[in-house]
């Protein structure tokens, strides 16, 4: 993997966006955190950030997340490209977005006014994992919006039964952090927690 970041980093003037994000991507499942490297992707981003596709921006931008390497001048740069193709994300790469900014804990005020618009939009279309991560990222942000945590709220209840332990425990954690006192909501976590007691790991019981 060395060779492979040394061999970027010497390619990244000509490097295509699409060709950026994969390599990122790649190794930031593999958790293998190149600092020079990503620097050195992120430095030759700007010259062609408008030809950064949807999915291009969501590798990126999540590599960044996962590795936890701060970068807040291509995020701000990010966010307004973000703004301008906003439609062209589907709705589980809003959930990347919003947990990628979440995590290095970066508010950008306008880009989130912007992503919750958007995700009340296609709500019906966020699968479990990426609810939870929309409604712990906004949370993690501290975000204080009772119609839109109301909204994700209602969508939550409707599909409690789809979501896997871990998302279950981040909603309730999310919500507990918030101060949302949304009872049905709560009402219903715990009834499912409880039918899933046997199934739920210590980590998310403990969330």
């Amino acid at each position: 993997w060395r060779a492979i970041a040394a061999r970027s980093m010497q390619l990244a003037p000509s490097m295509q966006p699409t060709d950026m994000s994969i390599v990122l991507f790649a190794f930031a499942r593999l958790r293998l955190r190149d600092r020079d490297m990503m620097m050195r992707l992120a430095e030759a981003t700007p010259a062609i950030l408008g030809q950064f596709r949807a999915v291009d921006i969501t590798f990126f931008l999540a590599a960044f997340a996962r590795l936890d390497v701060q970068h807040k001048v291509i995020f701000n740069l990010f966010a307004r490209e973000i703004a301008r193709k906003l439609h062209d994300f589907t709705a589980a790469q809003l959930g990347e977005l919003v947990y990628a900014y979440a995590r290095l804990g970066l508010k950008h005020a306008l880009l989130l006014d912007i992503l919750k618009k958007r995700v009340i939009e296609v709500v019906k279309a966020l699968k479990p994992w990426h609810l939870a991560m929309v409604v712990n990222g906004f949370a993690r942000l501290g975000v204080q919006d009772e119609r839109f945590f109301t909204v994700l709220a209602a969508e939550i209840c409707r599909r409690i039964s789809e979501f896997p332990g871990r998302p279950l425990a981040l909603v309730a954690n999310a919500y507990a952090r918030l101060g949302v006192r949304n009872r049905f909501l709560l009402e219903v976590l715990g009834d499912e927690a409880f039918r899933r007691r046997g199934e739920l790991e210590p980590q998310a019981v403990a969330l």
